[in-house]
């Protein structure tokens, strides 16, 4: 397995809108057969910071989502909504490390 966490500053005026086609990769990425989970986070003192959590079944099932049209479409639309760069960190789930555990 494999857990992805993303980092986002989004520009003020584009909170609403980030949230709205982030909600709508996040909704369509948990139906794919790899994903385990998807959760957009919003930080509670920041409000233009959001931290995305994924995780996937494997490299390949990170490959395949990144081919997704949610995912390409989100990608092109938040690319003007952001403030600065992303950050992107891939590590390996130790705990837990059962699959069944983010099916929650």
């Amino acid at each position: 397995m494999k857990s992805i966490i993303v980092k986002i500053y989004v520009k003020q005026d584009c909170i609403e809108k980030f949230k709205e086609i982030t909600f709508y990769n996040s909704i369509n990425a948990r139906k794919e057969p790899g994903n385990l989970r998807f959760d957009v986070i919003q930080d509670t003192e920041t409000a233009n910071l959001f931290f995305l959590y994924e995780v996937y079944k494997s490299d390949e099932a990170i490959a395949y989502h990144r081919t997704t049209g949610h995912y390409q479409k989100w990608s092109e639309t938040v690319a003007d909504l952001m403030e600065k760069p992303r950050e992107r960190w891939i590590g390996a789930p130790i705990c837990p490390s059962e699959e069944e555990a983010y099916k929650s």
